[in-house]
């Protein structure tokens, strides 16, 4: 297992988390979106014909945050993921997932502010980094473990597991802009796999329609966060810069409990954070 300054060195030699904060910079999240969602892996209701520039985009793109992620050996793309937030301008908001799902943040008790929700998606890696057995079938590269697999963070041939940089990517921009809960829709394989990073997030519905079937989830960003300090701290001190954003109680007061059942959320409403928020980049 590697140490958290192993980590993170390794990370930085191969790796760059770069924000998306220009036209230029998002066409190129948006161009890696059309490769791997249209064409290679045909995810449902990404037809490539509905997107003549080569561009995937929707009506959400305008009020996220994005990230990408660029492998440095060879100046090539490697990843990226968006944070979907709130538009206050719009009465009617409802994230993307909660079309499907129902109204989550409502729904959850006590009742969460949506400007302090945000919803995760868009997780993707470039073919490249897809390259595992069984990972080329799914964008976000995390194909079921395998006996012969390890997840520990540095067992990559390209260094560190390029899924723990998008991570760090949604960790960083969640901070900056005061988000503390996250909401997503999610395969269970996904599921699985984040928690063998110490990442799992908390169910709040099953079987959902939602680009084929998925689950939903719900969690406080601070708990996901305690969790993974017990479970695996040293992809904690390397997501967080050594605790320098999310900062803890002491270890020993961190008491992780099992995945909760849909409906009953670990989180609760004082896990807010208030750092000064960023202003939306749009088009």
């Amino acid at each position: 297992m590697n140490t958290p300054y192993e980590l993170s060195e390794e990370f930085a030699r191969y790796f760059e988390i770069i924000s998306a904060d220009t036209p230029e910079l998002r066409s190129q999240a948006y161009r890696l979106r059309y490769q791997v969602y249209c064409l290679e892996n045909r995810i449902p209701d990404f037809d490539p014909a509905n997107y003549p520039t080569g561009e995937e985009r929707d009506a959400y793109d305008d009020h996220a945050f994005h990230a990408l992620l660029f492998h440095l050996p060879s100046q090539t793309l490697a990843g990226t993921v968006r944070l979907v937030v709130h538009d206050p301008a719009d009465p009617m908001w409802v994230f993307p997932i909660e079309q499907y799902a129902g109204p989550l943040t409502h729904a959850h008790q006590p009742p969460l502010r949506p400007e302090a929700v945000a919803e995760i998606s868009r997780f993707i890696l470039s073919a490249r980094f897809r390259c595992r057995r069984g990972e080329s079938a799914f964008p976000d590269g995390l194909a079921e473990a395998k006996p012969e697999f390890s997840d520990d963070p540095g067992d990559r041939r390209h260094g560190p597991h390029p899924v723990l940089g998008l991570v760090k990517a949604m960790i960083d921009m969640s901070w900056r802009n005061g988000i503390s809960f996250w909401c997503a829709g999610m395969e269970p394989r996904l599921q699985r796999r984040l928690e063998r990073f110490g990442l799992g997030l908390t169910l709040a519905a099953e079987g959902i329609p939602y680009h084929g079937k998925v689950n939903a989830y719900l969690s406080s960003c601070r708990e996901v966060m305690r969790q993974c300090r017990a479970q695996r701290p040293e992809v904690w001190s390397f997501l967080t810069d050594d605790g320098k954003i999310w900062p803890l109680a002491p270890v020993s007061s961190l008491h992780p409990g099992p995945q909760s059942s849909p409906g009953t959320s670990q989180s609760n409403g004082t896990d807010e954070i208030t750092p000064p928020p960023l202003t939306v980049v749009r088009n």
